[in-house]
């Protein structure tokens, strides 16, 4: 394997590697690591569970996590009378470990009447994501049927009345942070033993529906506010892996996880305000940056460039060393992320490994020939 060039220097650490499904992983997506398309990275020595202090010139988060959001469902027939592609902002069909995402019209939805069978699409406003009207559909619990995300337009019967005061304020513009720094989103699992208690319902939910709403999905969500406001975790949109979101200069949010009703704290998840693009225009809202489980912390996206990269986004230190199962070789592959470039270094013959890590240092390293 050639070298590959590296700036600056760092000390590496001991890691052993389990086998790959054995990683932690959400209810929602119990599947082999070989099934996971998008990258998994899991990285190691972010220990901390402090919460997020936010930069002095940051806009309060308050002003953009407001309570209040209502969720306007229209019970809407489909125009085939069968189930719709469910796409991502951007208007491109949504993926998971089962190939394209659909949704098809159910009696059980609580919109239909007794004679009739629709989707449930919010009526809280219309997208031209990809430059195609589209309404976005959210069932309320993601199933083998159903799925949220948006629907074109021309593929439903009729279009939903508006009702955009449901929004309660939230979803609006902001000023991006200073040099518009970029950062690519990487959908991960959260655990499903991670959880927030809703004070509205008074009950307890999963975090896990914000990492991939479903198993092995390629794509995650964007809220229109966050879950410690009342009728908060709404999700506005579908954001697919690789796409880009650019925060705004709003104060991040970081919330404990605890294991379960009444449970102890086992993590933390931390959500920055922000912008993705529908391709004809930009959606607002909050999506996951970072989440720490039982002391490890992953990120749940890449800084690619722009503005300098945000202080409490992504786990902090340096964010090496990494792992990622490759399915198509079979091998685990070791990455060191500096300076938002993603630079393979090392690569691994074997389902695990114990590997010892030395410095890398000056402007090459040998390491994986």
């Amino acid at each position: 394997m050639p070298a590959i060039g590296f700036a600056g220097s760092f000390r590496l650490l001991r890691l052993r590697l389990q086998q790959p499904w054995a990683l932690r992983l959400g209810r929602q997506s119990q599947l082999p690591a070989t099934r996971l398309l998008a990258p998994f990275l899991v990285v190691i020595g972010c220990m901390g569970t402090q919460a997020a202090v936010a930069s002095a010139t940051e806009e309060a988060a308050s002003k953009y996590n407001i309570e209040g959001v209502r969720h306007e469902e229209k019970c809407i027939k489909t125009k085939s009378g069968g189930a719709v592609t469910m796409r991502d902002a951007e208007g491109h069909a949504l993926q998971n470990a089962g190939g394209i995402v659909t949704s098809r019209p159910e009696q059980r939805e609580r919109c239909a009447s007794e004679h009739e069978v629709g989707i449930e699409v919010n009526g809280l406003e219309s997208v031209a994501a990809g430059g195609v009207t589209s309404y976005y559909s959210w069932p309320g619990a993601p199933n083998g049927y159903q799925n949220e995300g948006f629907i074109a337009a021309s593929e439903l019967a009729s279009e939903p009345l508006l009702f955009s005061s449901g929004e309660a304020g939230n979803g609006k513009a902001a000023s991006d942070a200073p040099g518009s720094p970029a950062y690519r989103v990487t959908p991960v699992a959260i655990s499903s033993a991670q959880e927030y208690y809703g004070k509205l319902t008074e009950k307890w939910y999963r975090y896990s529906p914000y990492g991939q709403p479903t198993g092995g999905a390629q794509y995650t969500l964007m809220t229109w506010s966050w879950v410690n406001v009342n009728e908060g975790g709404v999700a506005r949109a579908t954001v697919a892996a690789g796409a880009t979101f650019y925060p705004s200069n709003v104060q991040p949010i970081s919330l404990d996880t605890n294991a379960g009703e009444g449970g102890p704290v086992d993590g933390l998840v931390t959500v920055r305000y922000g912008r993705v693009s529908t391709g004809s225009g930009s959606l607002y809202g909050w999506m996951v940056t970072r989440v720490t489980y039982e002391g490890h912390c992953v990120n749940h996206m890449e800084y690619v460039g722009g503005g300098a990269a945000l202080g409490n986004a992504l786990c902090e230190g340096l964010q090496a060393p990494s792992a990622l199962y490759d399915a198509s070789s079979g091998r685990n592959i070791f990455f060191a992320n500096l300076s938002g470039a993603l630079s393979q270094w090392w690569v691994n013959g074997g389902a695990s490994a114990e590997v010892e890590l030395g410095t890398v240092s000056g402007g090459s390293s040998n390491a994986g020939q």
